[in-house]
């Protein structure tokens, strides 16, 4: 499935985290890039590196046990700077 909102929960003893992000690829693609993330401890400062492959290798570096979920939210168009417009407006301060 492509351009999806997904969901990753992170679920330990203590502790549930969400991670919500946006693919324009196939979603497993986008799975399958976490997940050689979590595995690949080079990786884990990477340019590549994401806040949830952070998260995931502060749980394994603590030694902590966790389960992660993951969820389709919705299908969305990916962004694209060219489609955003902002609309802006002047503020006077009296002085």
């Amino acid at each position: 499935m492509n351009n999806v909102i997904y969901q990753a929960t992170v679920v330990t003893d203590t502790l549930t985290e969400t991670y919500i992000g946006l693919t324009e690829n196939h979603f497993k693609t986008r799975c399958r890039n976490h997940l050689a993330l979590f595995k690949d401890k080079s990786k884990k400062n990477s340019k590549n590196a994401t806040n949830l492959s952070r998260y995931i290798w502060s749980l394994k570096e603590s030694n902590s046990s966790y389960v992660l979920r993951w969820r389709i939210l919705a299908r969305a168009n990916p962004y694209s700077n060219k489609n955003y417009t902002v609309q802006t407006s002047t503020v006077l301060v009296k002085q």
